[in-house]
């Protein structure tokens, strides 16, 4: 089994455990749709998952199970069918976008929601750097593409209903537990985020951002030791590539036992 027909048959899965009535995103063409889940239904030897589009008529989409990567969870749970069926075109950055993501489609990219990764801080303070500083990319030998974290990030608070989104913020302030989110990476965003919800992430690959300044820096440099000492599996090698000037660097695997 390949890594995408694993990836389509996760998804799948995901959307099985959908109750009727959860509002949904699906892709049709070039344009976004919103919709409700209502049933799945079997047509000859063909199951599809139905999808109420609009609010006159009950106007209903089948789709099969070959294209439920153009269905997501909406972002919101509060979705509203519209009286008639409309989608919205879905832009990014993408002469931004194109360079940084290295041969990836950058289409899809762009036009799926999938939870690629969960940032644990201060969600102001997060806005603000995602989606208020100015980067560039290398778009050509001599042209750079202007942009900002969110082109890449497109996380889900900071987007409106109908875009889409690869990654969510959670506030220090949470609860602590990870309520069903489903994600391969969880980024912490300073010592006091990775202090207060390191237990609730155990499993996924985690990124610990610190600064020496910050309050908490050492407990979460005693933490993260510990973590090593107790945890870490010693005969892998990990690739991490080159790190910045300016930047350390601490990499290891924990044991799953």
């Amino acid at each position: 089994m390949t890594s995408e027909q694993s990836s389509l048959e996760e998804h799948i899965a995901r959307l099985s455990a959908l109750k009727p009535g959860t509002p949904v995103t699906y892709f049709r063409g070039a344009k976004k749709y919103r919709g409700v889940f209502k049933t799945w239904a079997t047509e000859g030897n063909i199951r599809y998952f139905v999808v109420q589009v609009a609010t006159t008529g009950g106007e209903t989409r089948y789709i099969p199970l070959h294209q439920l990567r153009d269905v997501a969870v909406a972002s919101s749970k509060n979705e509203t069918l519209p009286k008639y069926a409309s989608g919205r075109a879905v832009t990014g950055n993408i002469p931004f976008v194109t360079p940084l993501l290295k041969g990836r489609d950058v289409n899809e990219f762009v036009r799926r929601s999938i939870l690629d990764c969960v940032i644990l801080g201060r969600v102001n303070a997060l806005r603000n750097e995602i989606d208020g500083v100015q980067f560039a990319s290398k778009a050509g030998p001599a042209t750079f593409a202007e942009g900002t974290l969110q082109d890449v990030l497109r996380v889900r608070e900071f987007s409106s209903a109908m875009s889409t989104y690869r990654s969510s913020v959670l506030s220090i302030e949470s609860t602590g537990t990870n309520d069903g989110m489903d994600t391969p990476v969880v980024i912490f965003d300073g010592a006091m985020p990775f202090l207060k919800h390191h237990h609730a992430w155990p499993l996924p690959n985690r990124i610990l951002v610190l600064d020496r300044t910050e309050r908490g820096f050492q407990s979460a440099v005693d933490t993260l030791n510990q973590e090593y000492v107790t945890e870490a599996v010693t005969d892998v090698n990990l690739d991490i590539g080159v790190v910045p000037d300016g930047i350390e660097m601490v990499a290891f695997q924990k044991s799953r036992s």
